[in-house]
């Protein structure tokens, strides 16, 4: 009998353990949720900043997957990896900073990149 609760508390155990949250994989899908302001915007050309300006503009993720910047997207954290969509498109962004105060995105397109830097509001 006592083998039986012995076998039985391994496999809760196991079990429980094996019920982690998609955040506790992946430190990011936490950490992007909040406002973001952007202050800055680049675009790049072969590895090379071709320009650089001031911007502006509220990124705002929520715990749901739902991000708003002018109207509403949703989103999904994979890796370093930001997807955003919205119907039937879909944008992909790289993840180069996310820590509690920073965010810098990188869209890749066929011409080139764009960098976009964000602080965190508090």
């Amino acid at each position: 009998m006592k083998r039986f609760y012995y076998i039985l508390a391994i496999l809760v155990v196991s079990l429980l353990s094996s019920c982690s949250k998609d955040s506790e994989d992946n430190p990011y899908t936490d950490a992007i949720v909040g406002t973001w302001q952007m202050y800055k915007f680049q675009t790049i050309a072969n590895g090379k900043v071709t320009s650089s300006a001031q911007a502006s503009g509220t990124m705002v993720f929520d715990a749901k997957g739902k991000m708003y910047y002018g109207e509403e997207f949703s989103y999904e954290v994979s890796g370093n990896t930001l997807i955003i969509k919205k119907d039937n498109l879909k944008d992909k962004a790289h993840i180069v900073i996310l820590n509690q105060t920073d965010l810098i995105l990188d869209f890749n397109y066929s011409s080139g990149s764009e960098r976009r830097f964000m602080k965190k509001e508090e």
